[in-house]
């Protein structure tokens, strides 16, 4: 694992797996950089936690019926994108190697 500030975060390529540092956030995916004047300012990202839906609406209605119901079982969205757009210049990042990353995967496969 590495901590890496933005501007290195922003020349990672998509697909790499990080953690904002010292945020509560989900495990995350970067997407696509996004340029600006010519200088990255932006990326798409993908969060872990995101909960397959057609709209706000629909993503209300499924969480009201988890809360009302332990097992209730909802399907979650790994591919959905959407903009950070925080635009916090000293932000850092944690950012998962290969080996970390084959790591996770063989931890995560003990969960089943």
């Amino acid at each position: 694992m590495r901590l890496v500030s933005k501007k290195t975060f922003l020349s990672l390529p998509e697909n790499t797996l990080y953690l904002k540092l010292h945020k509560s956030e989900v495990l995350c995916i970067k997407g696509k950089s996004l340029e600006n004047h010519g200088e990255y300012t932006d990326w798409y990202v993908q969060n872990t936690c995101e909960i397959e839906c057609s709209g706000s609406d629909e993503y209300n209605d499924i969480l009201c019926k988890a809360e009302d119901d332990e097992n209730f079982s909802f399907e979650l969205n790994l591919h959905l994108e959407g903009r950070d757009g925080l635009f916090e210049d000293e932000e850092q990042f944690l950012v998962y190697e290969k080996k970390d990353v084959i790591e996770l995967i063989e931890r995560l496969k003990e969960c089943l």
